[in-house]
C-alpha cells in the first residue's frame, strides 16, 4: 500500500504510524478555539429585532439588501448572561427586552465572518439606534459577565 503523504494543513512535527498499513501520517493540530479561523473583518448590517430568547440571545432579521432578508438567532458576543432556569436569567431577559422596547428605530448588528458559535447562533454586537452598544450595556448593568 502506497501513502500519498500528509494532508495539507497538517503538523509535520508529530508523526504517528497507522497500524497495519506501513504508512506514516501526520496528526492534525487541535485548535484551542474550537474550530475554524475567525476573520476579524467586521460586517455591519441593518436588523429588525425579534424575540429575545434569554439575556444573550436575540432573533434578528438581517437586511441583506436588494429586498433580501435572513432571520437568524444572534448570540451577543463577548458576554454571558445567566440561564433562564435561575431568577437572574429571567431578570436579564426582561432587562434586555425592556431596553429594546425603549429604543425604537433602526438597529445595527456588527458581525464577523465565520462568526458562528457551536449552537449555530451568529456572534454579533447589537447597536441601538442611539449608538449604545447593547453588549456593553448588559455588562455595565450587571445582567451579564464577560465571556471567559
Amino acid at each position: 500500500m502506497r501513502c500519498g503523504g500528509p494532508e495539507p494543513g497538517t503538523d509535520r512535527t508529530r508523526p504517528s504510524q497507522r497500524k497495519g498499513t506501513g504508512c506514516w501520517h501526520f496528526a492534525k493540530k487541535k485548535r484551542r478555539d474550537g474550530g475554524a479561523e475567525m476573520d476579524a473583518t467586521p460586517y455591519l448590517y441593518r436588523v429588525k429585532l425579534g424575540k429575545v430568547h434569554d439575556g444573550d440571545t436575540v432573533w434578528v432579521t438581517i437586511d441583506l439588501g436588494f429586498y433580501l432578508e435572513h432571520r437568524v438567532p444572534v448570540r451577543l458576543a463577548g458576554i454571558n448572561a445567566p440561564e433562564l432556569a435561575v431568577p437572574a436569567g429571567k431578570q436579564a431577559r426582561d432587562a434586555l427586552t425592556a431596553f429594546i422596547a425603549a429604543h425604537p428605530g433602526q438597529w445595527l448588528a456588527q458581525t464577523y465572518r465565520s462568526g458562528e458559535e457551536k449552537y449555530g447562533r451568529w456572534l454579533a454586537r447589537l447597536i441601538a439606534p442611539d449608538g449604545t452598544d447593547v453588549n456593553t450595556w448588559m455588562l455595565a448593568s450587571g445582567h451579564a459577565v464577560p465571556m471567559a
